[in-house]
């Protein structure tokens, strides 16, 4: 998990050394922006080789990241981003594609409106946005653990990062046979698919209790 928190070009040198204090001196900001606003990460647990080459990272500074921050911004819920390669996979032994759910986190007694510099347009909200709490999400990690239980029910499982037909196929197990069930899951703010193929034996009473435990999870997220 961690913290991503807003940060004016005036605020930068601060935001850095408190980064330097808690994580080292070797830390930095990172993309170099000119814009009036960014959102590095600060905060970042476990500190460890794997995620220590994202602190400081600009997460306004990539489409897919600032869209899902400025819906979390705007609804004041959370928010899913689409699929993105993490920055960890670059130093991961199993690299894999992943979402981010980002949760904003607002400071009523803050007198100065940071997040209006940058706010998008028709913003219903009207406290400043300091920060968004985020965690990271393997989509293989994910399912595999959701799904371990009823493997052996199973015949086949898709899983869409979406519901149109343009969505794309983030997880697939086994082979989807004749009669496949599908559902809508819902993972924050965004709807997918999930296309389950199920063993004959299993189909009368294991397929709605997969169903129903998987979207109680699901609901957590």
């Amino acid at each position: 998990i961690g913290i991503v928190a807003a940060t004016t070009p005036a605020q930068e040198s601060d935001r850095l050394a408190l980064i330097r204090k808690n994580y080292g001196p070797d830390a930095r900001l990172w993309p170099a922006s000119s814009r009036k606003l960014t959102y590095p990460i600060t905060f970042i647990e476990p500190y460890d080789t794997l995620n220590s080459g994202a602190l400081g990272f600009d997460m306004y500074s990539e489409t897919i990241r600032r869209r899902a921050i400025q819906r979390a911004w705007t609804t004041g819920q959370a928010s899913a981003s689409n699929i993105v390669q993490l920055i960890q996979n670059g130093v991961a032994d199993d690299p894999q594609p992943a979402f981010l759910l980002f949760l904003p986190i607002t400071d009523p007694q803050n007198p100065q409106p940071l997040g209006q510099l940058a706010s998008p347009q028709n913003s219903p909200q009207d406290q400043p946005l300091e920060a968004l709490a985020y965690a990271p999400i393997r989509i293989r990690d994910l399912m595999n653990a959701l799904i371990a239980p009823s493997l052996s029910g199973l015949s086949g499982v898709q899983v869409y990062a979406g519901t149109d037909s343009a969505a794309p196929l983030v997880y697939s197990h086994g082979k989807i046979q004749f009669g496949a069930h599908e559902t809508s899951i819902r993972i924050a703010d965004k709807n997918w698919r999930m296309i389950v193929s199920y063993q004959p034996d299993f189909n009368q009473y294991g397929r709605p209790l997969l169903v129903l435990l998987f979207g109680i999870v699901t609901a957590g997220l």
